[in-house]
């Protein structure tokens, strides 16, 4: 189970929008967010002269998911110096570094290598990195060293509205208890669309709706005239990624799209909508085995 922890957040310029220093509790870590057009009156700040990895992220041109250049520099501040003048899709600069210095540089690629690692894995972001880092070969100390430093930093992104290397989370031990009447069921109910001759399987999850690897989705020429420019993009964006493939290779675009991974939507209606290609509303779509909506068992568990 999770441990609970600590942030603190420090706006250097008093602005909530601006610049924000972020240490954890017991961590040696430190991570600036840095809007882009005060990069340039912030690249002075110590943190900077240090090694570090950072993240920039934008909105897509083209597509729903965000866009992400994953890098490292020892120090930072040439590299950031650099994305600005030639790198025009950011808007939002993340880096990490240790407060105590102790970050070097084998540390730093070796951070960079596994954050490409992961986003490629969740499959996210479109993600602008052209190649996968090697990770550098480090000792045992070093290698303890960077996952530790790895794993909380992680933990810290999503707060920072980052989860791009996030894969779908596992559902919760189950319980004995019936959804319908639980008080508060510690574990998710495992839920099901049918609709248009395809089926998928799924489960909320905090963040959202978490579809099943192994759920359908129907082929692009199923798609509504009505269909939404979001679910239309993300389904192009999720066949892109192979996230969603064609059951029959032969025909795929007269093919249902099956799943390939557990995929993490932000909502069960985005959920139901992919695998709908059209509006709809996740909260009708999805069932029990029972029959049961999901507004009826969020409904029942609101009144227990």
């Amino acid at each position: 189970m999770p441990a609970p922890y600590t942030l603190r957040i420090f706006l250097p310029h008093g602005e909530p929008d601006g610049v924000r220093v972020v240490t954890k509790a017991g961590w040696i870590g430190t991570a600036l967010v840095i809007p882009r057009p005060l990069l340039a009156k912030t690249k002075n700040r110590e943190e900077f002269a240090r090694p570090g990895v950072y993240l920039l992220t934008g909105p897509s041109e083209s597509g729903e998911l965000p866009r992400v250049y994953i890098g490292e520099g020892s120090p930072v501040r040439p590299r950031l110096e650099s994305h600005l003048v030639q790198k025009d899709f950011w808007t939002q600069c993340i880096f990490f570094t240790a407060s105590d210095g102790s970050l070097n540089k084998a540390h730093i690629q070796h951070l960079e290598a596994r954050l490409v690692q992961l986003a490629q894995r969740a499959k996210r972001c479109d993600l602008e990195n052209g190649n996968v880092p090697t990770p550098p070969l480090i000792n045992e100390a070093e290698l303890a060293d960077s996952e530790n430093f790895l794993r909380e930093a992680l933990s810290i992104l999503p707060l920072l509205g980052v989860s791009v290397f996030d894969d779908a989370p596992a559902p919760r031990p189950p319980t004995p208890e019936s959804a319908i009447g639980a008080p508060h069921p510690s574990a998710p109910v495992e839920l099901h669309l049918v609709g248009k001759g395809v089926t998928a399987t799924g489960y909320e999850s905090n963040a959202g709706f978490v579809v099943r690897a192994g759920s359908q989705a129907v082929c692009d020429r199923a798609a509504t005239e009505t269909c939404p420019d979001l679910v239309t993009n993300l389904r192009a964006e999720l066949r892109k990624l192979g996230v969603l493939r064609p059951v029959e290779a032969a025909a795929p675009e007269a093919s249902p799209l099956v799943f390939t991974q557990d995929y993490e939507f932000n909502s069960p209606s985005l959920a139901a909508a992919i695998t709908q290609a059209a509006a709809a509303n996740g909260r009708v779509y999805w069932k029990d085995a029972e029959g049961h909506t999901l507004k009826e068992l969020q409904d029942a568990a609101a009144d227990a």
